[in-house]
């Protein structure tokens, strides 16, 4: 099976009813990550970015507590013993769509080894973006419900 082929095993909707299931979609996910894969996350505020991203990270052996949004600092940087990477997470939440990251020194962080996960992924030119990409939409169905549109694809370099 080719790395495309394999990667669009990833395609789905999926719906989950509590934090519990939606922890075990993100630990189906974190498995399948390898360095240099960049995850985008799209949602409304408290749809479970965050959540997500901090159980991609336990699933990696970095410790949850160790993982909050780094809404201030833009990016937060963990490494995964377990996985052999480096982790960078960003929270584009206060950024002006388009006009800010232009100045932030997103790029570099493309060019470093690593897994990087994006919070409010619309906030960036997803031009930019080289390799592997999952696109993952969030949509809150209910107090606890979830839906998740998970859209892997291949940019070439």
């Amino acid at each position: 099976m080719s790395e495309r082929e394999s990667f669009s095993i990833l395609k789905n909707k999926v719906q989950t009813q509590s934090p519990e299931s939606t922890r075990k979609l993100a630990r189906e996910i974190a498995a399948f990550l390898k360095e240099d894969d960049i995850v985008l996350f799209y949602g409304e505020l408290g749809s479970g970015k965050t959540l997500m991203i901090q159980e991609i990270c336990s699933a990696m052996s970095i410790p949850p507590e160790q993982v909050t949004s780094p809404s201030f600092n833009i990016v937060r940087t963990y490494h995964s013993p377990q996985a052999g990477v480096y982790i960078h997470h960003f929270d584009f939440y206060r950024m002006d769509k388009n006009k800010e990251i232009d100045f932030f020194e997103f790029d570099d962080y493309l060019d470093e080894k690593g897994i990087l996960l994006v919070e409010w992924a619309e906030r960036i030119r997803e031009r930019w973006l080289p390799g592997r990409v999952i696109r993952i939409k969030i949509c809150v169905t209910g107090e606890t419900g979830r839906e998740f549109l998970i859209e892997p694809w291949i940019f070439s370099d």
